[in-house]
């Protein structure tokens, strides 16, 4: 039997299938492999750039830390000693300017506050001044200045500089460092406050930059690596606080005491007068109390974009502590002292009363003593404050009677002022008023302040008798003066300031005297026909014979109530009368000329003498005569008249206990400034050169131009004037010691 073999081959589907899968799975394996390494390679790439990052962000945290720390001590080394004052540069800009001239106005600079100089034997500036009141101490050139060429007082820039650059107080004012927010290796400066803080529409002049300072660290292998700083302290001291208005919605105070709390101690520095604060209602204001900082600021209801400006003017926080600049540690509280009755016999001249142990003149008695050079006398010692002036001052609170001496403090009702509190003028009354007078301490604080005074000086005519009109003396009119005067009166305290008045006409609150003035009026008519020989001076002409050596009186609130409001200035003058437009009369006891608010020029003072030359037919002794065809002029001149002495001086006196015809009592002046006065060369000299100051272009010679006799008639039969000269006298401040002459140099 014969069988048969095939030879072949079999396929097995089975194994093929799982084969393929081995090798795809194979792949995939080889491909997850490649993206693990792949993924771990750049894990690690990531890995080492954040280790670079870190490293990085940890350097310039440490050097920003730095930067701190440095501030922090340069701010507390300049600011710590309490004898130090700040200042933001832009103190160094010129005053004249509309806009800052300083580079950098927003840097913080610090001052040595009292600086008196070198001592004999000293070479330490430091500690050459003797900020003490010990009787005998150098105490000279203390006032400090914040002048960039006085480097004296000035300490540095609270800002990352160059040490020089730092020390030197120009640089605020004109350094150039233009500083960038993201610097590079060639920058030199970094912008520290740009638009992001201040706003977009903010002025570059507005940024602050400081200088990159060099710093270089080194590790423990020796490597050193280099980066940069810097660094500024902004004064938050000098910006407006924000808060709300805590008195807004309370109730009224109960009491005076509580209404003088609330004026010294207001609830609100005005925040909605803030740009970008206008619209705010008291309700969003109390929501100002929960500012954690300035920028947190745009999350309170009612403010406006505008608000970012602000960053350089407000701050949320507010905190101060009560240092003597001067002497070092905190200020010495003086309520005890200041509320003491004050004793009379507490005087200068204590060998008077060598029995009190409280003498005026002793060390402890006065706050401060300053030098010798503007003493007043070389036997009354050195300048003082004193501390009765003090006490004078802070008294004013007190509305009821010390010693049974009347009322001199505020009040909280009057017939002006209803509600609220307010000051009012002294009134001395009519008897026994030598002693009010000198219990009314605090009088001088509660008056209101002469800021200017002024007058217009004009021509009138009066007619000449009939039978006095001759062919020798053709002359029909006499030419008398007219003078429109006015003063401009100040309230420079915080409160409503009422002037006392009454029904009596002979009561007055004050009254204003304007006395002679060191100038000479001289009269021209027909170009030289006639010419005074010697002129005449304001005092002759309006004195009359009559009254005292002055201008003109002003009587102020007598029958017309006076109330300024606080810091108020009103002008006052005298009133329109109609049909008695001038006031002929020219003694000045006799009618009261009182004041009214306003500027009325229609009013004017009439005076009787115009030249004093006894110069027939032109002059009769007392006026210059003259008809309609002529032709005047007047040249006035700053050369007193030698016989007069002539000085400029003014001043306001209670006026209530005056009686008809009565001039007063000249000690109770409550405000009074003279120039030198006297006859004698060096007075002439002086006075003729404070008032040539005055004329126009400092020449002191004034020639006006001829006036018409017949409009001089024509006017005066109006009952109007024709000005010709007009005389201002206006109050100066921060005036130079140096320059003055002293107490006693006028």
């Amino acid at each position: 039997m014969h069988r048969r073999f095939k030879v072949g081959s079999k396929l097995d589907l089975n194994s093929a299938v799982k084969s393929g899968f081995a090798l795809i799975a194979t792949i995939s394996v080889m491909v997850l492999l490649v993206m693990i390494a792949l993924a771990m390679l750049s894990l690690s790439t990531i890995e080492s750039r954040s280790s670079q990052n870190g490293r990085a962000m940890a350097e310039a945290q440490g050097n920003a830390r730095m930067a701190l720390m440095l501030a922090i001590g340069e701010l507390q080394k300049s600011m710590g000693p309490d004898q130090r004052v700040s200042a933001n540069g832009d103190i160094l800009s010129d005053p004249a300017s509309a806009v800052s001239t300083v580079n950098h106005p927003h840097w913080a600079g610090v001052w040595n506050s009292w600086k008196a100089g070198t001592q004999t034997g000293s070479t330490n500036p430091d500690t050459a001044s003797e900020h003490r009141t010990i009787d005998g101490a150098s105490n000279t050139g203390m006032h400090p200045t914040y002048e960039e060429d006085r480097e004296d007082h000035f300490r540095s820039w609270l800002v990352s500089l160059d040490p020089a650059e730092a020390a030197a107080a120009s640089s605020a004012k004109d350094l150039i460092l233009d500083g960038v927010v993201k610097p590079v290796s060639e920058t030199a400066a970094v912008q520290l406050v740009g638009a992001g803080s201040l706003g977009p529409d903010s002025l570059p002049q507005d940024h602050v930059s400081a200088r990159l300072l060099d710093v270089v660290r080194s590790d423990s292998s020796g490597n050193t690596s280099k980066g940069r700083y810097g660094w500024w302290v902004g004064d938050e001291s000098q910006k407006a606080r924000l808060m709300d208005d805590s008195y807004q919605l309370s109730d009224a105070p109960e009491n005076l005491a509580e209404s003088i709390f609330r004026h010294q101690a207001p609830a609100s520095t005005g925040t909605t007068t803030v740009k970008g604060l206008e619209d705010m209602t008291d309700e969003q204001q109390e929501k100002l109390d929960a500012l954690q900082s300035r920028r947190t600021l745009d999350l309170v209801d009612g403010t406006t974009d505008e608000v970012a400006e602000n960053f350089h003017h407000v701050t949320p926080f507010s905190y101060q502590v009560l240092a003597d600049v001067r002497e070092g540690g905190l200020k010495r509280c003086l309520t005890t002292l200041l509320d003491r009755n004050i004793d009379r016999n507490d005087v200068f001249n204590t060998s008077q009363y060598k029995n009190i142990s409280w003498k005026a003149d002793a060390d402890d008695y006065m706050l401060y003593k300053f030098n010798t050079k503007d003493s007043w006398s070389v036997t009354r010692g050195q300048e003082m404050v004193s501390i009765h002036d003090l006490a004078a001052y802070y008294q004013m609170y007190d509305e009821g009677n010390r010693l049974g001496h009347g009322n001199y403090g505020v009040k909280y009702r009057s017939q002006q002022v209803r509600d609220g509190i307010q000051l009012a003028t002294a009134d001395y009354g009519t008897k026994g008023y030598l002693d009010q007078y000198m219990r009314q301490y605090s009088s001088l604080y509660r008056n209101p302040v002469p800021i200017k005074v002024q007058f217009l000086m004009s021509m009138t005519a009066e007619p000449r008798s009939s039978n006095l009109i001759t062919a020798a003396s053709p002359y029909t009119h006499k030419l008398h003066l007219g003078i429109t005067p006015s003063i401009t009166l100040w309230n420079p305290t915080n409160l409503p300031l009422v002037m006392n008045f009454g029904d009596d006409p002979n009561r007055y609150a004050q009254m204003f005297r304007l006395m002679n003035l060191p100038i000479n009026i001289r009269w021209n008519k027909n170009d030289g026909e006639y010419r005074s020989s010697s002129g005449i001076d304001m005092n002759w002409a309006a004195q009359n014979g009559q009254g005292k050596p002055n201008i003109f009186s002003l009587y102020l609130s007598g029958t017309r109530p006076i109330t300024f409001e606080p810091g108020e200035v009103k002008v006052l003058s005298l009133p329109y009368r109609p049909g008695n437009m001038a006031f002929r009369k020219t003694d000045r006891f006799v009618e009261r000329h009182e004041v009214a608010s306003g500027w009325d020029p229609s009013a004017f003072l009439e005076l009787h003498r115009s030249d004093k030359n006894n110069s027939p037919p032109h002059s009769d002794g007392s006026t210059l005569l003259f008809k309609a065809t002529d032709k005047i002029s007047v040249e006035i001149t700053a050369d007193a008249p030698v016989y007069t002495g002539a000085a400029m001086a003014f001043f306001m006196i209670q006026a209530s206990h005056q009686k008809h015809g009565n001039p007063g009592t000249w000690h109770f002046r409550q405000y009074f400034q003279m120039s030198r006065v006297g006859k004698g060369a060096i007075n002439s000299a002086f006075n003729n050169t404070l008032m040539t100051k005055g004329f126009p272009g400092g020449v002191p010679r004034i020639i006006t131009q001829e006036r018409s006799g017949s409009e001089i008639i024509s006017r005066a039969a109006d009952q109007e004037v024709w000005p010709f000269m007009q005389f201002a006298l206006m109050a100066g401040t921060e005036t130079s010691e140096t320059s003055n002459g002293g107490a006693l140099g006028g």
